[in-house]
């Protein structure tokens, strides 16, 4: 059966904050009522949106980027986030990092507003062939009336529109920035049992800096008392694991909802909610296709 919910959070991030009976809670701002709401749904049914990576060629397998794509990536993904959770960053092997590595990049690839713009793509591919001079010098000489670029796709079967839309698969596997990762220092922090929670929001890669300079810094939430972080700068690494609980959840959060396409997910019932309410209801209000700073 062809797979119609397309994620761009895996699962694997969003069980972590599941609540009793099963559900997560997923905090956002009603523009129209001018107030914080929530919705508690079952991890899967959170950030995803109907075939949004479907391929539409009619050659194409239309849900190959959703179950054979993106399904290998969470799935090695996930397995390296649970050795980093139980046993540490040196227990992964380097395939093992090379796998966390990839889903990490694929946060930001699949992110609903990235897809829209690979989708947009394909018709400036269409117009730069079709105002190509020797492309139309060619259609005139061969009596093709129609487009250029329509004649193409139907020719060969393929879209521009898929061409553009299977960057995503050549982005995730990108071997100058894995490179670069992979070759920075990896840490994790850990909070203490009376430390805030930390919020994970729909765009959960939190990241500073170029990675073209030795200064970045990514962050990524792994659970409400675990934090991911990966940098090639010591004294930043040391910043991270040296800040006092409070204050590093304070930082990762704020930038955490500052970021947020639409939802803010929290697991405990003593969350400050008016802390949330303000820096929610100052965000302009996501695009139709999104539903679902640097403090360090």
């Amino acid at each position: 059966m062809t797979a119609k919910r397309h994620h761009y959070v895996p699962e694997t991030l969003m069980k972590p904050r599941t609540r009793s009976g099963g559900l997560v809670r997923g905090y956002y701002w009603d523009h129209r009522r001018q107030t914080l709401r929530y919705k508690e749904l079952g991890p899967k049914a959170f950030c995803c949106l109907p075939n949004l990576f479907t391929l539409k060629s009619a050659a194409a397998v239309p849900d190959a980027i959703e179950r054979e794509f993106f399904q290998m990536v969470d799935t090695a993904g996930a397995a390296a986030r649970d050795k980093l959770n139980f046993n540490g960053v040196r227990s992964l092997t380097d395939t093992e990092r090379s796998d966390f590595i990839r889903l990490l990049l694929s946060l930001d690839t699949r992110r609903p507003s990235v897809v829209k713009k690979l989708r947009e793509g394909g018709e400036f591919l269409r117009e730069q062939l079709d105002n190509d001079p020797e492309v139309r010098r060619l259609a005139a000489r061969e009596r093709i009336s129609s487009r250029p670029s329509i004649w193409f796709e139907q020719q060969t079967g393929v879209l521009y529109e898929d061409e553009a839309l299977s960057l995503i698969q050549s982005t995730t596997d990108n071997p100058r920035i894995g490179n670069i990762l992979m070759n920075a220092g990896w840490g994790l922090r850990r909070l203490g049992p009376t430390a805030p929670e930390v919020v994970l929001s729909d765009r959960p890669l939190i990241r500073f800096g170029s990675t073209l300079s030795l200064d970045f810094v990514w962050v990524l939430p792994l659970s409400p008392k675990l934090l991911f972080f990966i940098t090639p700068d010591e004294e930043k690494a040391r910043r991270i694991s040296r800040a006092s609980d409070k204050v590093l959840v304070h930082n990762i959060n704020s930038d955490s909802v500052a970021q947020a396409d639409k939802f803010v997910f929290s697991i405990g019932d003593h969350f400050d909610r008016s802390w949330l309410g303000k820096r929610m209801r100052a965000k302009p209000k996501a695009e139709p296709e999104a539903q679902g700073s640097g403090n360090l």
